[in-house]
């Protein structure tokens, strides 16, 4: 099965820490979609998205590393 879904989001920094990520985004990455067991969300470990993140219960994938070739 192939998903073509949702691949990348930004919130503005001048819309940041107005509760748009969380009160938005991240409930609608809540809603059920078919075909997907997990949903991954990949950001820098000490960034502000990840505690975004952390604070709205999604926790850290400890088994996951992430490589790129040059």
């Amino acid at each position: 099965m192939t998903f073509s879904g949702l691949k990348e989001m930004c919130v503005r920094a001048a819309r940041q820490r107005q509760g748009d990520g969380t009160a938005q985004l991240l409930e609608a990455l809540a809603e059920p979609m078919p075909g997907v067991r997990h949903q991954y969300l990949l950001t820098a470990p000490d960034g502000n998205a990840a505690t975004v993140y952390t604070s709205n219960s999604v926790r850290p994938a400890g088994r996951l590393a992430v490589f790129v070739r040059p």
